[in-house]
């Protein structure tokens, strides 16, 4: 990959072959196509949205709970 800036290429690194660009919006569309990762890899994911999801509830509660204070 090379980085350009200005028109001028600045950077260029090595990407994987096991990588690719998405946009946010198809990001979820991709765990439907069965054969493009393994139950490993959609357990590891999965973990990490649960976290997230769990973080951003805890930060939401505190917050509708400080609302309720005012």
């Amino acid at each position: 990959m090379t980085v350009i800036e200005n028109g001028q290429a600045i950077e260029s690194k090595m990407i994987p072959n096991d990588a690719f660009i998405i946009s946010k919006s198809h990001l979820a569309q991709l765990f439907n196509d069965l054969n493009l990762f393994s139950v490993d890899e959609l357990l590891a994911i999965s973990s990490s949205v649960n976290k997230s999801i769990a973080e951003i509830a805890k930060l939401q509660d505190a917050r509708f709970k400080q609302m309720k204070k005012q």
